[in-house]
């Protein structure tokens, strides 16, 4: 469902074009993305409740990247930090290639040395790991409100509010788990929700996205995504948990350069399990 005014007032403001203009525009311009320059900033934290006790636990990850998509390359690296009581901070470095069917990962922690591994993939999901393919599946799945107008870096944008209809969204965050800090545990849930006692949509508490467009071009400019789950584990503990994502993308269509490090070159073949 689209919400929105139609020349008239957006929180204060005068729009000249309608809610559903600016969607149908947003969603053909993703489709004429070749290639982008993507950051992405994780943060969760939770709150664990088990036998009287409580205590508190927080990870970050940070991501930039490249995607070309035309080519079938991308380029990201991330650095992940995760505090755990009794244990300190723990941290890790990961870098991760895609040149066409197959994936170089690196993952590097403190006091070690870097190891490079391989895979071969039958279908390469870039738009996924970059997250553009969501944003879109969030405006055609979701209500959409126009609420006013603010500027990114220079850029004049659009906002949108953007609420997800879970059920059509829900499956798309277990790829998103994959390279994010996105709650694996409730796609657990959904194949197995006897396991944890309740469904992924009884374990969703909040579930909203937000949007920025830029007016001259219509390209998402920064998308923020922020979730909100509670989980009862077996054996009785009890898990809150905040995650939340900031995007930001630029760069698009933009000459790249995506090449392989040399000592990714003879990378082992990582073994399936």
């Amino acid at each position: 469902m689209l919400m929105g005014c139609i020349g008239l007032v957006a929180c204060g403001e005068k729009q000249s074009v309608t809610t559903e203009e600016i969607v149908a525009r947003v969603i053909e311009t993703l489709d004429e993305i070749n290639t982008c320059h993507f950051d992405v900033d994780t943060t969760a934290s939770s709150t664990v409740k088990f036998e009287g006790d409580e205590f508190e636990t927080a990870t970050n990850m940070n991501s930039s990247g490249v995607l070309d998509q035309e080519n079938t390359r991308m380029q990201m690296d991330s650095a992940m930090n995760m505090e755990v009581p009794g244990e300190g901070e723990m941290a890790a470095e990961m870098e991760v290639y895609v040149l066409g069917g197959t994936s170089y990962m690196m993952i590097k922690k403190p006091g070690t040395d870097s190891t490079w591994m391989r895979s071969n993939i039958l279908t390469v999901k870039l738009r996924q790991i970059s997250q553009i393919e969501y944003q879109e599946v969030y405006l055609n799945a979701s209500e959409v409100t126009v609420t006013g107008s603010e500027t990114v870096g220079g850029i004049d944008c659009y906002v949108l509010q953007v609420t997800p209809n879970i059920e059509q969204t829900i499956e798309y965050l277990w790829p998103l788990s994959i390279y994010q800090l996105y709650p694996a545990e409730i796609m657990l849930g959904w194949e197995q929700p006897a396991a944890y006692g309740a469904s992924p949509m009884e374990m969703l508490r909040d579930y909203s996205v937000k949007q920025w467009i830029a007016k001259d071009t219509y390209f998402i400019v920064k998308a923020e995504i922020d979730i909100d789950y509670r989980m009862v584990m077996i054996g009785g503990s009890e898990v809150e948990t905040h995650i939340a994502t900031r995007l930001f993308y630029d760069s698009y269509n933009q000459p790249v350069s995506i090449e392989l490090p040399e000592e990714a070159d003879n990378a082992p073949e990582m073994s399936a399990q």
